[in-house]
This record gives C-alpha cells, sequence and structure tokens, in this order.
C-alpha cells in the first residue's frame, strides 16, 4: 500500500514538473515572437491595484494568444476634425434681417412733428448745426385780456428764453413774473417788447433773436343807433317813437351807464330825451336796448332831430360814443 502511494506521488511529481517546463518553454517562445513583450515574475502579482488594472488586463487588438470568448473591440477610426471657430465661411444666399421678437418692445412710430417744422439746412461757421425760432406776433390785446402765453419754439426742440423791454418791470411795460410761461400784465395799458432768443448748445448754433411787440389797450366798445330809417315820423296822435340802441365788445362788457341825449340846437323837431340805462355786467358783449323819443310837429314840414347815445368809459374802457342825424316829417 505504501509502494502504490508513493508510486503515486512520484507520478505526480513527474507531471508537474513538465507542466512547469512546458509552460517555461511557451514563454521562451513568445518573447522570441514579441521581443517587448516580458514574462511578468511572480512579484508582479503582488499588487492588486496592477494586476486587476484594465489596462494590464485588456488584450492588444489582434493578438493570437487571445483566447476570450468576448469579441475584440477596436478603436473607431479617427475621422475628419471638424472646427468650431467662429471663422467660419459664411454661406452664400440673401442676408437675413433680424426683427424683433414677440417679447421686445413694440415700434413706437414716428417722432412727434416738430410745431416748428423743418430746420435750416447748412452749417453755421463753426460748423453747428442751424436753428431757427417760430414766434408769431403777440397782437393787441383788450381789457380784461392782459395775460400773454408765449407760444414760442425753435427748430432744435431747444427750450426758447424771452427778454421783456423795461426787464418786465417799467412804467409801460410791467407784468408779474417776466420768467413765466404765463406772463400777467400789471396795469390797464401795456406796451412791451418781447425777443425771444435760443443761444444754442454743443450741437446748435443760435438761432437769429425774434422780436414782437404786445400791447393791453381798454376794451373798445361799438355804440350805434340800429334797425331805424334816417327819416321819422310824427303822428300828432302817437308823437313818441322807440329807437333800438346797441352796444358790443369783443369781451364782456362790465356794468356801466348808457345814456341818449340832443346833440345841437337845431334839433327842433324832438325833446331831450334824458334817457339813462345801466348796461353789462352779467358776461354778455353785445346789448340792444330801447330808447323812447317824444317828436314834435315840424312847422315847416321837415324837422330835424339829432340825438348822440354815450356810454360811460374809464381807464379800462373806451369808445361807446355815436350821434345821428334824423329827419322828422309828418305823416300824410
Amino acid at each position: 500500500m505504501s509502494r502504490a502511494r508513493s508510486a503515486v506521488l512520484l507520478l505526480s511529481s513527474v507531471l508537474l514538473a513538465a507542466n512547469l517546463a512546458g509552460c517555461d518553454n511557451k514563454s521562451r517562445d513568445q518573447a522570441k515572437l514579441d521581443p517587448g513583450l516580458t514574462t511578468p515574475s511572480s512579484s508582479s502579482f503582488d499588487s492588486p491595484t496592477e494586476a486587476q488594472s484594465p489596462e494590464s488586463m485588456t488584450p492588444a487588438p489582434g493578438d493570437p494568444t487571445t483566447t476570450s470568448s468576448e469579441p475584440t473591440i477596436y478603436p473607431t477610426t479617427p475621422g475628419p476634425i471638424t472646427s468650431h471657430s467662429t471663422s467660419r465661411t459664411p454661406t452664400t444666399g440673401p442676408t437675413s434681417t433680424h426683427t424683433q421678437g414677440p417679447t421686445g418692445k413694440p415700434p413706437t412710430g414716428p417722432p412727434p412733428r416738430n410745431p416748428c417744422g423743418t430746420p435750416p439746412t447748412g452749417r453755421s461757421p463753426d460748423g453747428k448745426l442751424r436753428q431757427r425760432i417760430v414766434f408769431q406776433p403777440p397782437g393787441n390785446h383788450q381789457w380784461p385780456d392782459n395775460t400773454l402765453k408765449l407760444r414760442g419754439c425753435s427748430t432744435s426742440g431747444l427750450r426758447v428764453a424771452y427778454e421783456f423791454s423795461e426787464n418786465g418791470h417799467g412804467p409801460n411795460c410791467h407784468v408779474e413774473d417776466p420768467a413765466a410761461a404765463t406772463v400777467q400784465g400789471q396795469g390797464y395799458n401795456i406796451t412791451c417788447r418781447i425777443t425771444a432768443t435760443q443761444p444754442g448748445n454743443g450741437t446748435y448754433a443760435a438761432a437769429t433773436p425774434i422780436t414782437h411787440t404786445w400791447m393791453v389797450g381798454p376794451l373798445a366798445m361799438t355804440a350805434a343807433f340800429v334797425g331805424t330809417s334816417d327819416e321819422l315820423r310824427y303822428d300828432a296822435d302817437s308823437p313818441t317813437i322807440t329807437l333800438h340802441a346797441r352796444v358790443s365788445a369783443i369781451h364782456a362788457i362790465p356794468k356801466l351807464t348808457a345814456g341818449v341825449g340832443i346833440s345841437g340846437s337845431a334839433s327842433m323837431s324832438c325833446i331831450d330825451p334824458s334817457f339813462r340805462t345801466t348796461i353789462g355786467g352779467n358776461g354778455d358783449n353785445d346789448i340792444r336796448f330801447d330808447v323812447p323819443v317824444k317828436l314834435t310837429d315840424p312847422t315847416t314840414g321837415s324837422g330835424n332831430c339829432d340825438l348822440y347815445l354815450s356810454v360811460q368809459v374809464d381807464q379800462t374802457v373806451s369808445g361807446g360814443q355815436h350821434s345821428r342825424h334824423f329827419t322828422v316829417a309828418k305823416t300824410r
């Protein structure tokens, strides 16, 4: 029994030696085929990180010793390099126009038209743009219209300034605040020379100043006998007739006294009516009223009656005076 066991051990030793010798021969043969391939020694597997490294465990492509059943994965052949530079060659074709998307601001439309109109062309000697002032004449005004809104403007859109004669605080030109946009005149009679100026800036040259005169005077009234023929008829049964008078102005007439009387000693065919009435004060600028006049018998067949119509005047009101010649004839 011991002999059989010894024989088995001897046979195992021989087979082991033969296998080791075969492995060594195979390694030498492999080294001959690939001189760069070295057989790792037993110490190279002492480091588990190197032994299990994917680089050391992956067989090289085309290795004839590869016996793995897994398919060999070859790297993809690199193709042409694609450039990501921003200087790529543009494609031909129509140029597209970028438009504001729906999230952008809506178009504002054309700018508002300058009330002063088109600016002058060309440039001034200093190279700046030209500009022009538009300042309409204020005209003549009547009491109580003694305020003026200054409406001058410049074609550049720059603010226009104003200069007043007597600095706006003289006996003829006196305003409450010369720097205000709407000036309030002080007094009943105003005569102001107003000059509109625009000095320019870094872009626009100074504009040529424009000067106008602003005047305020008393309210002018017109008084007259209206709607009556120049020939009056005397009737002995009804010697009193009615004449129609009218007083008008461009503004409301203040409360005043109006009167009618005889003018001249030649009026022998009517009696002085000595008529007095109060008019105005209610916002009207056109007032009509009746005047009773008593005629007398024109003994010669035709007589005269000269009448006047007068309305009270003062520093704020002027006019209101009217005379008219009437002939008086008998009724047939």
